[in-house]
């Protein structure tokens, strides 16, 4: 019988977790090569990296200020983006950029954990940005995901079931984001996560019947929620949205939209 109680004791270093994690992301990885001809085998290869991942924060040390939970779910989210995404590119370069961003992205998410308790908040910022980082990178996989679904047609799940699927993710993760802010999960933040919700659900419809590939599909998708995620986060906060400071932010977001729309996107 395992002792949960001694268990409980193990307090793994996050830097030597960091070197496990990277240590099984190359086994995964490898692992996975051989799996990619059997569904059943890459869901297996999914269940058990999450299991991996589970035991590690499990017994990995943390701040009391770091929300172990929310890790663990930010890295599956970022693990099912990336993956979902890699099985629907064909250049070879991009499929490189994916397998090594898969290897390291978890484990300097672990390396960046503060080592020690503190009350000082900037001893936490590279962690929260990385994790941040990953989410957003998984999201931008999973949207892309769904678009190439609906461009190759690979599922019998109707498109509207994928679009409630991406919009509830993308409330869901909003509402941990913006309590990882330090703001309090309230009545106003939840109409807010309802709003991104409609929002996400509307856009992606309307995407999903523009003659657009699935990594546009993705990235606009992940631009425009992340641009509402941080102003929500402004607005909810005591401090409000400071307008000087995010006129400029915003101007300039879409004015490189605009190019991007325009100039840069293949319309087929």
């Amino acid at each position: 019988m395992i002792n949960l109680k001694a268990l409980e004791k193990i307090s793994i270093h996050p830097k030597l977790s960091a070197v496990l994690d990277l240590v099984m992301g190359v086994v995964f990885l490898f692992g996975l090569k051989e799996m990619l001809f059997n569904w059943w085998f890459v869901l297996i290869w999914f269940v058990l990296r999450a299991m991996w991942w589970s035991g590690l924060v499990f017994l990995t040390f943390y701040a009391k200020n770091i929300d172990k939970i929310k890790h663990l779910i930010f890295l599956n989210v970022f693990n099912l983006g990336l993956f979902t995404s890699f099985l629907f590119l064909e250049w070879g370069l991009s499929k490189q950029v994916i397998t090594i961003l898969l290897i390291i992205g978890s484990s300097f998410s672990f390396y960046l954990l503060p080592d020690k308790n503190s009350v000082l908040s900037y001893i936490s910022k590279p962690y929260r940005r990385w994790l941040l980082i990953l989410t957003v990178s998984g999201m931008m996989g999973i949207f892309s995901s769904v678009g190439a679904v609906f461009i190759f047609q690979v599922s019998f799940i109707p498109k509207f079931i994928w679009i409630l699927f991406i919009s509830c993710i993308t409330a869901i993760m909003s509402v941990f984001w913006w309590q990882n802010y330090g703001l309090k999960l309230n009545r106003k933040m939840g109409n807010w996560a309802f709003a991104m919700f409609l929002i996400i659900f509307e856009l992606s419809w309307v995407l999903s019947i523009t003659p657009i590939g699935f990594l546009i599909f993705g990235l606009i998708l992940v631009w425009l929620w992340y641009l509402l995620w941080l102003m929500v986060r402004f607005h909810l906060s005591h401090e409000g949205i400071i307008w000087k400071k995010q006129i400029p932010f915003l101007l300039t977001n879409l004015g490189l939209f605009l190019i991007f729309v325009v100039f840069i996107v293949q319309w087929i």
